[in-house]
């Protein structure tokens, strides 16, 4: 009898010793919550008609062959900006880091021509860019000798009702990322979109689909195909 209750003494105190390391384990924490998908309406970006296409084609083709090198905006031959102090980039293959960065109105009128020492240019507000105008705007080489400007590309500052249903859409999604992106999309304002993407992926560069979503916006336009590439590239390899 001694046996037995000793026995059941020392199976009553490991069930609750089991019970107690149970309780005390962490629960594993939750899996990451996945980004809402955005929908792309990849029509919207790209605003030049087929003939403007069809030049620049011609004219890209053209210079490529000659061997003179150029800078590459990245951005469609013209596109939209919801901000009135939108980010102009562009890549070059040589070595320069010094370029001339130009704008105009839509009368060809000389707005701003500034030295720039790097790949992008910030238009600032004192430029005076306004909802509802169209500008043009090219980058060069500051050296003459490093190559030729880029293709001209033509910028528009949505305004008028589009302008305002795109306000109405921002405030509704508030602080959501996601939300404000989509907003962006639907709108179909290049230059605000790449933003959004760009400090969105500096934020979190291991996420595959910002990076696919980034990609599938450059492959919109010819003159963004380079970096679509990389992006989709990027976003294979992070998924393996």
């Amino acid at each position: 009898m001694g046996a037995l209750r000793l026995l059941a003494c020392v199976l009553f105190l490991t069930a609750i010793s089991f019970a107690q390391a149970k309780q005390a384990s962490p629960s594993p924490p939750p899996p990451p919550a996945k980004r809402p998908r955005v929908n792309v309406d990849l029509a919207k970006f790209e605003r030049a008609d087929a003939a403007a296409l069809a030049k620049q084609a011609t004219v890209g083709g053209a210079t490529r062959g000659s061997g003179d090198r150029f800078p590459q905006p990245l951005a469609p031959m013209s596109a939209k900006s919801y901000t009135t102090t939108p980010v102009f980039a562009w890549t070059y293959p040589g070595p320069t880091r010094k370029f001339v960065f130009t704008l105009n109105d839509a009368d060809g009128n000389e707005l701003l021509r500034e030295s720039v020492n790097g790949y992008e240019y910030r238009a600032l507000a004192s430029a005076g860019l306004a909802p509802g105008k169209r500008y043009t705007w090219t980058v060069q080489p500051e050296s003459a000798t490093s190559g030729p400007p880029s293709p001209e590309l033509t910028m528009e500052i949505v305004g008028g009702t589009e302008r305002k249903n795109l306000e109405a859409a921002l405030a509704n999604a508030g602080g959501d990322d996601t939300r404000r992106l989509q907003a962006l999309v639907d709108a179909g304002v290049w230059y605000d979109t790449v933003a959004a993407l760009n400090e969105m992926i500096a934020a979190h560069p291991g996420d595959a689909d910002l990076l696919e979503l980034r990609g599938h916006v450059f492959e919109k336009s010819e003159n963004t195909r380079s970096a679509a590439q990389r992006d989709l590239q990027r976003a294979g390899e992070l998924r393996k």
